[in-house]
């Protein structure tokens, strides 16, 4: 399953009213970061708590379904139906 997300990087997703760009998939931890593709920026905390700098949001999804390491998430499932052709 992961291989098969490794051939979407970089490609542009609409997903939970926005547009979003896998930009990782990470099989040590069964999930994909997704990255706003809109200019949104948001402001980034220090290791104090304190308001520090701007960054792009980021989003972290689950890969397999709970019930089975076979299947994908429905979170996935919903990604993968916004996908953007190019």
């Amino acid at each position: 399953m992961h291989e098969r997300l490794l051939k979407l990087v970089g490609k542009k997703f609409n997903y939970l009213g926005n547009r979003w760009v896998l930009i990782e998939v990470m099989p040590e931890n069964d999930s994909v970061v997704l990255q706003r593709d809109e200019p949104h920026r948001q402001i980034q905390s220090n290791r104090h708590g304190s308001p520090n700098r701007f960054s792009i949001e980021t989003l972290t999804v689950k890969i397999s379904s709970r019930d089975s390491d076979e299947e994908f998430s429905e979170e996935i499932g919903i990604l993968l139906s916004g996908i953007i052709k190019s």
